[in-house]
């Protein structure tokens, strides 16, 4: 986990307070959890959508 001394350097601000930098920190934690929940969901259609066109090219 991202210390509140790293995202001040990340964000460039140093005179930030720890509190705004782990709320920003805890912000883009979130954010990274939506965006693997859709990646996990994508990959699970595309395998699914795979299997539908192997089935359809098998009975034609």
């Amino acid at each position: 986990m991202l210390t509140p001394q790293r995202i001040k350097e990340l964000v460039g601000e140093s005179n930030m307070s720890d509190t705004e930098a782990e709320a920003i920190r805890d912000e883009l934690r979130s954010q990274a959890e939506i965006l693997f929940e859709q990646w996990q969901i994508d990959r699970i259609k595309a395998k699914e959508n795979k299997n539908e066109n192997k089935q359809t090219e098998q009975i034609l």
